[in-house]
Formats: C-alpha cells, structure tokens, sequence
C-alpha cells in the first residue's frame, strides 16, 4: 500500500459538532495508509475544535480562525497540503466505507490523469440512501463527465492555484464546478472508478437546483458549453416551479 501515491484529505468546516466526528471516523477508518489529513475550521465558537482534538494525533494539520467561507477555506486546506493528490471531504460528509481511497487509486495506472472520480449515496431527508452514479464520457456534454467532487481525487500539479476563485460571486456556490471545468478547459484527463466514494446528505443551500443551473449556465458559458446548460436550466427551473407549487397545495 505504501507504493501508492499520498492522498491529502482535506475538511473545511465551522460549527459543525453534530456532524464533525462522524466525517473524521470515516477519513482515519481508510484502509490506505499513505495520506495525510487537514481539516481547516473557520474559528467555530460550538464544541467542534474541542470534538477535532481528540483525534490530533491523527491530524496532520489544524487550524481554527476565521474565514472568507467555505472555498476560502477550501483554498487554505490546499495550500498546507503535502500530497501527490488532493481530495475534499467536508463536514457533514464522509467516505462511504473504509476501502474508498483504494478504490480510486488500484484499479487504474492513474499516473495517466488528472482526476480520478467514483460514485456517490446521497442521503434524503427521510433517511433514504439515493445512488448518484457519476457519469462516464458524454460525447454531447463536450466529453463533461458529471460527478460529486468530493468522490474525486485531483492531481495537486494539474490543479488551478488557487483551486477556487473566491473573487467571482457570481458564481456563488458552484465554485467547484467551476474548477472542474476550468481542468476540462485546460485539457486535463479525467477517469471514472465504477466504485461508491462518498456519502453525503441531501440538503443545504447547493440542493437549490434552480440556483445551481444559474451558476452553471454562467460557469459552462464561460468555457463554450452552451445548448446543454440552457437545457438544464429550464429542467430546474421547472422541477423548482412545480416544488413550490406542490407544497403550497401541502401535497409535497
């Protein structure tokens, strides 16, 4: 196992004590021994930096301080990291099983690409787990392979520096879509591991469908994809429409 290349997991996170311990179990629980683990706090004033030091033998880095959100933080934990690879993992998420860095990396030479991406459970409101299969090349989505970033590990060399650009607020919080299209922009190789990666729960302002097909239209625009965005912005604005609808009747 120590052949393999080291992954730096990184968790950005604030006031988060009713989620933080479980997303740490399942990052020290990995099976993968050549990593090493980050998790920036944006200076939290509930139990969570007391909940972190307990496992600090475990941390490779820590700091608590405030920040400029979530990507700024994000950018922070990419920025102390020492690894060939670089995977997020944020508060409130977590590795599906102990097994989920081996599987991005055993089955393929990824020493040919760029990311590395697998699949994802989503988890809904009433408890319902929800498979979120990433997608393979699509020729009419300009070969866009479709998956949750934080089931993916990312070359650290082939990645923009800073990774997020916390200046385009018009791009809200869909910055990470918005470097794995700049990394599409830029030629980089992407490769899909049919294994589930990440479990994540349904919820928050990123389910907004609606807003997120806004900031992708801008996003995608922004690199020449065009028609497939338009479309997926009618599909959410509808499904919003009719959600919106639905819950008034008190039918939803």
């Amino acid at each position: 196992m120590n052949n393999y290349p080291k992954i730096s997991v990184i968790t950005v996170c604030y006031n988060a004590d009713n989620t933080i311990e479980e997303t740490i179990k399942t990052v020290i629980d990995q099976d993968y021994s050549n990593y090493e683990y980050i998790i920036i706090d944006g200076g939290s004033n509930d139990s969570t930096v007391k909940i972190i030091d307990k496992y600090k033998d475990r941390i490779a880095f820590f700091v608590s301080e405030r920040d400029d959100g979530i990507y700024d933080a994000m950018n922070k934990g990419f920025n102390h990291s020492t690894g060939e690879w670089v995977i997020y993992v944020n508060s409130g998420d977590g590795f599906y099983d102990n097994m989920a860095l081996t599987h991005l990396v055993k089955d393929k030479n990824i020493t040919e690409y760029d990311i590395v991406y697998g699949d994802a459970i989503g988890v809904d409101s009433n408890g319902k787990e929800i498979l979120r299969k990433a997608t393979d090349i699509i020729p009419s989505f300009r070969e866009i392979p479709s998956f949750r970033h934080g089931a993916a590990i990312m070359k650290k060399t082939s990645m923009p520096k800073p990774p997020f650009q916390i200046e385009r607020k018009d791009f809200g919080f869909a910055l990470d879509t918005n470097l794995i299209f700049q990394m599409i922009h830029d030629g980089k190789k992407f490769t899909h591991t049919n294994a589930v990666i990440l479990k994540y729960v349904i919820e928050g302002v990123s389910n907004n469908q609606l807003a997120q097909a806004k900031y992708d239209y801008k996003i995608f625009t922004q690199y020449g994809f065009r028609i497939i965005p338009f479309v997926q912005y009618i599909k959410s604005y509808l499904f919003q429409h009719i959600k919106k609808t639905l819950v008034s009747l008190k039918i939803y």
